[in-house]
């Protein structure tokens, strides 16, 4: 990766700070961050990557489906599949490799100079509560 738009870094770094985020910066364009939540899920890994003309919020389970048990990735991969269907803002993610699981929200900033707040915002709270929801 390397070169990240510094417009979209500042935005996300002027939103985490006032929101008092804990973090680390990469110098590749990454925000990382966890969150303790009160929910059956007791904690996230929250991961920003800023590129050139977008950035990603992924939100990751510390812990995994066991890929060896074929049954319960079947079962897994096909509740992803119809929570997928459904939304409208991003989607789950399961890597079939390792079992770890993530909800990943897209934002295009292709041709745009200045993204507001909400919209970093928005999508910074959309991949932690996609976990509460449907997570349980």
């Amino acid at each position: 990766m390397g070169e990240y738009s510094k417009m979209i870094y500042e935005k996300v770094k002027v939103f985490l700070d006032a929101d008092e985020w804990h973090y680390s910066f990469r110098e590749e364009g990454i925000f990382e961050m966890g969150l303790k939540m009160e929910s059956a899920i007791s904690s996230i890994r929250i991961i920003i990557i800023v590129e050139n003309d977008c950035f990603q919020v992924r939100s990751i389970l510390p812990v995994g489906v066991d890929v060896r048990d074929e049954n319960k990735l079947v079962q897994l991969l096909k509740y992803v599949t119809k929570v997928n269907y459904q939304s409208k803002i991003g989607n789950f993610m399961v890597d079939i490799n390792d079992g770890e699981i993530a909800y990943k929200v897209h934002v295009d900033c292709e041709g745009i100079d200045d993204i507001g707040n909400e919209i970093v915002k928005k999508s910074v709270m959309c991949a932690v509560f996609m976990f509460k929801r449907y997570m349980p």
